[in-house]
């Protein structure tokens, strides 16, 4: 066999054997840490017409860059899109608990999930609602809850309900958003882990168990594996240090008895490095231009 160089060249090589086109799937093999585009197909569903504002709704006050305003983030669509079709099913019955500006619930929709979204702002809500109705999505396949995605009320009494729970909480106080009862943009360190310890607790009662498989079957699609996954950041707090979301939301999920099943790393630049990275020398600490995607089971 002749020497393989890529993993491009490795699915080459062995397509034929196999049923799924990767390339064709993903454009990519994926591996842990990736990059993702705006494509200007996935971006249309969040942002046209009368929501080309997007980036402020759902904003008590806009972040600043030297002075000059800058928009929320948002949640690439593309990177939405990867994760629903690597780790999910059509049809699948999706929860997410910080909806936010809507790429996630669009995401869903489009790839023909069922979608459950919180979000503790009237105004997020209703930029949910009004693209899901822009663009022609089944009202049979969405609801939306305007209330805390922490405590998840609509569904106490629920039991291994959903098939995966995916979403992208607030960093810490990075980006302050509404101030809505719940907003936890607003909360101390302390009172956002205790928040979200209480959270982990009601997804590990609502995801599906997963079922390990060792050996799958040639002709098995998918193993029955069902994720939460949240994409978190960080920040530095002074002579604290790197405050880092990735070790508090793991330690959230351990403590209910969750597995850490993946762990994704996405690229991501922010115009902020043009800015700070003189500063960042001088501290001796380098710019960030990562976000970290977890994914958890709860096994039976």
């Amino acid at each position: 066999m002749a020497k393989i160089n890529t993993l491009f060249e490795a699915e080459d090589v062995y397509q034929g054997q196999d049923k799924f086109d990767f390339k064709q799937e993903f454009g990519k093999i994926p591996t842990s840490v990736m990059e993702f585009d705006k494509s200007k197909e996935l971006m249309s569903y969040i942002q046209d017409g009368d929501v080309n504002t997007i980036g402020d709704i759902g904003m008590k006050s806009k972040a600043s860059l030297s002075g000059t305003a800058v928009r929320a983030s948002i949640y690439i669509p593309d990177q939405v899109e990867f994760i629903l079709k690597y780790y999910s099913r059509e049809n699948d019955l999706i929860l997410d608990p910080f909806s936010g500006r809507a790429s996630r619930s669009q995401m869903c929709l489009k790839n023909k999930r069922r979608y459950v979204g919180y979000d503790t702002d009237p105004e997020t809500i209703r930029l949910n609602k009004q693209l899901s109705e822009r663009n022609g999505f089944k009202k049979e396949n969405y609801t939306f809850h305007c209330g805390d995605g922490t405590e998840l009320k609509e569904y106490i009494n629920n039991k291994d309900m959903f098939d995966m729970i995916i979403s992208c909480p607030p960093y810490l106080q990075i980006e302050k958003y509404s101030g809505a009862d719940g907003d936890l943009s607003y909360m101390s360190d302390v009172e956002f882990k205790t928040r979200i310890d209480e959270m982990f607790k009601h997804l590990y009662r609502l995801i599906k168990p997963s079922k390990y498989e060792n050996d799958l079957d040639d002709e098995e699609e998918k193993a029955p594996i069902h994720l939460i996954t949240m994409t978190v950041g960080s920040k530095r707090d002074g002579k604290n240090g790197i405050i880092d979301m990735d070790y508090m939301f793991q330690e959230s999920a351990r403590k209910c008895g969750l597995v850490l099943w993946d762990k994704l790393i996405t690229i991501n630049r922010s115009p902020f490095g043009a800015f700070t990275f003189r500063r960042n020398y001088k501290k001796s600490f380098v710019n960030k231009v990562h976000e970290t995607t977890l994914f958890w089971a709860k096994f039976e």
